[in-house]
């Protein structure tokens, strides 16, 4: 009896591990669709001339010498907050090794998820899908990888910044044309 027991928990303990060192089917490489993307882009409702231009607060300089205001102002950075890097690729490849998912946007750069919460990104992936959440003083990003039914991939960014408008991208990818598993092709001869 102690025994099974030993043997119920041992195999309890490993289902976590096993299933989380299974590759998801959304290894390989990706490719944009970008007549199925147009599809299911959604419409943004705000698109007047001054959309996007801030909270509305006028900054005033005299010869290039910004006037200080009244108000307290939060300190601004450098420059503008970059959008998530899967937006602006058209390929796209994901790796799975070890513990990680390695994410590789061709010509714009990379990034390695790591399940769980780590470094403030909280991901959480399964065999078809990819979750990864995080947020700073100044938005929130969500961000979703989905394998559709048809085996292209869905790729779901919201960003939430605090002081403005949610916006939704969403982009679709599927494999490279011969290459419809997440296998490396050979080149004929």
């Amino acid at each position: 009896m102690r025994n099974a027991r030993t043997i119920f928990l041992a195999l309890l303990l490993a289902l976590p591990i096993a299933s989380f060192g299974k590759s998801p089917e959304l290894v390989g490489d990706w490719v944009i669709n970008h007549e199925l993307t147009d599809e299911v882009a959604p419409e943004f409702k705000d698109a007047s001339l001054f959309s996007g231009m801030g909270s509305g607060r006028v900054s005033v300089s005299v010869m290039g010498i910004p006037i200080p205001r009244a108000e307290a102002q939060p300190a601004s950075p450098s420059g503008a907050l970059k959008d998530p890097d899967v937006l602006s690729c058209n390929e796209m490849r994901i790796e799975h090794v070890g513990d990680e998912l390695q994410l590789t946007y061709k010509g714009v750069g990379s990034e390695v998820l790591k399940q769980g919460d780590y470094r403030g990104r909280q991901t959480r992936w399964t065999s078809k899908s990819i979750n990864q959440h995080y947020e700073s003083t100044s938005r929130k990003v969500t961000k979703a990888w989905e394998l559709r039914r048809d085996g292209r991939l869905l790729v779901t960014v919201e960003i939430n910044p605090t002081k403005d408008k949610k916006r939704t991208y969403k982009r679709v990818f599927e494999r490279p044309s011969g290459n419809n598993s997440g296998e490396q092709t050979e080149p004929a001869s």
